[in-house]
C-alpha cells in the first residue's frame, strides 16, 4: 500500500478518550497569581540572560521565549522582569493542578510543569451508562451528549448558523458510527470542568485538546490559544496532521530526526512523510522507526496515558544563551 491510499485509510474505530491540557504561559501566570498588579504590565519570566515566557501583553510588543534579555528590553523598556530561576512556586503549583487533575481519573501523565494528558474512557463510560440509565445526579443530560463545550476542528462553517435543535453529534455521526461520537462530545465537557476547577480554584488558565489519541489531543489543543478548547473530528486525523506543514510540529519528531528525513528521503512536510513509501523510509531509518513515523505522520497513536507522578524536566531552560 503506498502512502497515499495509507492517507485515506483513515482508522475506523476510535475507543479511548484523551484530553491535553496545557496551562497559558504557565509560569508568568503564576507570578499573576501571587501579584496581581502585573496583569495589567507587560512582563517575563526570565532565567539566567533570556525569556522563558511573558503575558501577552509582552508578546503584542513583541517579546518573545527564549529571547535574550537585553534584545527585550530594547524591544519593550517598559518590560518587568521578574526572575524564575527558583522553580519552587512553579512545582508547587504544578502539584495541585495535577491534583485537581485526579479528582476526575488516576490516568493522568504529566509533561514538565505545565501539560498533562488525561485518559477519560473510563470516566465517560461512566458517564455515558448513568446518563442513558436516567439518574439524576448527571444534569442536561441531552446537552452533554448532543452539544460541543468549545471548538470543533475542522471548524464546521456554519455551527453558529444551525438551529439550536440540530445538534453536533450529527456532525460526529456524519463522519463516523463507531460511536466516538457521544465519548468525545461527552469529553469537552468533562475537559471545560477540569479547567474551571483549575480557574476557580487557582486562579489559572489553560487550554484543552480533546481527540481520540495523545498525538492529536495535544496538536488539536494549540489551534486555539489562549484559555479555549478543541475537539477533533476523528476521521479529520490525517489531514488535520498534515495540515500542520513540517515533519517538526509532530510530537517526537526532533532535529536530528527531522535532518535525516530531509537529507535522505527529501522529506520535510507532513504530507511527504504519508507519501513516502515505507520502505525507502526504513532504509535510511529502521524498519521500527519507519512503522512509527508513518503511523505519526496520519495522526495514528496508541500509546497509553502513562501515570506518573513526576514532571519529566523541572530545571532551567536548556535553551538559554
Amino acid at each position: 500500500m503506498d502512502g497515499s491510499q495509507e492517507a485515506e485509510d483513515e482508522e475506523c474505530v476510535h475507543p479511548r478518550v484523551i484530553i491535553h491540557i496545557d496551562m497559558d504561559y504557565f509560569y508568568a501566570q503564576v507570578e499573576e497569581v501571587l501579584n496581581p498588579s502585573l496583569k495589567d504590565r507587560p512582563f517575563a519570566v526570565k532565567q539566567r540572560f533570556c525569556v522563558v515566557t511573558s503575558n501577552y501583553i509582552a508578546r503584542d510588543l513583541g517579546i518573545r521565549k527564549l529571547q535574550p534579555v537585553k534584545e527585550a528590553l530594547a524591544i519593550c523598556p517598559e518590560l518587568v522582569l521578574v526572575n524564575g530561576e527558583d522553580l519552587t512556586k512553579y512545582k508547587a503549583m504544578s502539584q495541585r493542578i495535577n491534583e485537581i487533575m485526579h479528582r476526575f481519573t488516576p490516568h493522568v501523565e504529566k509533561l514538565g510543569l505545565d501539560e498533562n494528558y488525561l485518559d477519560v474512557t473510563e470516566l465517560t463510560t461512566e458517564r455515558l451508562e448513568q446518563l442513558d440509565g436516567g439518574e439524576s445526579s448527571i444534569s442536561n443530560a441531552n446537552v452533554q451528549t448532543e452539544r460541543v463545550v468549545g471548538l470543533i476542528h475542522p471548524p464546521p462553517e456554519d455551527r453558529q448558523q444551525r438551529p439550536s435543535e440540530c445538534s453536533d453529534r450529527e456532525l460526529f455521526r456524519s463522519c463516523c458510527l463507531c460511536g466516538c461520537d457521544r465519548r468525545l462530545i461527552l469529553a469537552t465537557h468533562i475537559a471545560q470542568e477540569v479547567r474551571d476547577c483549575i480557574y476557580r480554584e487557582l486562579g489559572l488558565r489553560c487550554c484543552a485538546g480533546i481527540a481520540h489519541n495523545k498525538l492529536l489531543a495535544k496538536l488539536v489543543g494549540s489551534m486555539n490559544k489562549p484559555n479555549k478548547q478543541t475537539v477533533l473530528l476523528p476521521t479529520a486525523s490525517s489531514s488535520f496532521v498534515a495540515s500542520l506543514g513540517s515533519v517538526r510540529s509532530l510530537t517526537g519528531v526532533g532535529e536530528r530526526t527531522a535532518q535525516t528525513l530531509a537529507e535522505c528521503c527529501n522529506v520535510t512536510t507532513v504530507t511527504d512523510l504519508q507519501q513516502i513509501e515505507l520502505e525507502r523510509l526504513a532504509r535510511h531509518v529502521g524498519h521500527e522507526q519507519a512503522v512509527r513515523l508513518k503511523q505519526l505522520a496520519l495522526g495514528r497513536d496508541d500509546t497509553p496515558v502513562r501515570q506518573t507522578g513526576k514532571p519529566k524536566s523541572v530545571g532551567l531552560e536548556d535553551s538559554c544563551p
